[in-house]
């Protein structure tokens, strides 16, 4: 073996410690920027996080919530501005992790506060529940931003809602009764489930 091939092959060895070290490295300021406070100044971790990688949709999620979370605290006429990013940004890790449904639940949350379209809403409802209609862990998001579009969704959504506040856990229906307490949806839950589940909450 020439010198040549030699130090050719020592760097082909050297590849894997590389990229594990770069994982961490990313990984690191993802931890530290997931922790910053959020404040109408750009992440710097998240910022440095997302220069130093590739193809990471933890990034795009991490950055996603940040720019949600940023939109509340920014002068109102920047507010729009940072939805679009947090949309962008969920949409990005859906393309790179497309069967994973907790990044459409995120891109929905931020349809919801962008007060987008009815069509939107439909669309992106629909998206979710075809993705992964058995998946428990969205219970809580999903029905919840639910109470805040409910006269936007079409009628076999409101009645996929309803069954589904029927079926889920305890904890997850006080949460969402609370929700639809907070914009005016009390009335129609207490119509539509069943008495027994919702009796000491209308009465």
């Amino acid at each position: 073996m020439t010198n040549q091939s030699f130090y050719k092959m020592r760097w082909l060895l050297l590849l894997p410690a590389i990229f594990a070290f770069h994982l961490a490295v990313v990984s690191a300021f993802l931890a530290i920027g997931r922790l910053d406070e959020v404040t109408e100044r750009e992440n710097v971790w998240l910022t440095l996080a997302d220069k130093l990688s590739f193809y990471n949709p933890n990034v795009d999620e991490a950055i996603a919530r940040y720019e949600r979370q940023r939109a509340l605290v920014v002068a109102p006429e920047l507010r729009n501005e940072h939805l679009q990013i947090a949309m962008q940004r969920w949409e990005a890790a859906q393309d790179k992790r497309p069967l994973w449904p907790y990044y459409k639940l995120g891109a929905f949350d931020v349809a919801v506060v962008m007060k987008a379209s009815e069509e939107e809403i439909q669309r992106r409802f629909s998206e979710l529940i075809e993705l992964a209609p058995h998946e428990r862990g969205m219970d809580l998001g999903l029905l919840t931003l639910s109470m805040y579009v409910w006269n936007q969704l079409s009628e076999d959504q409101q009645a996929w809602v309803i069954d589904r506040i029927r079926t889920s856990a305890h904890g997850t229906r006080v949460k969402v009764l609370e929700a639809a307490e907070i914009t005016g949806m009390k009335l129609t839950l207490c119509v539509r489930l069943p008495w027994s589940m919702v009796k000491n909450y209308c009465r």
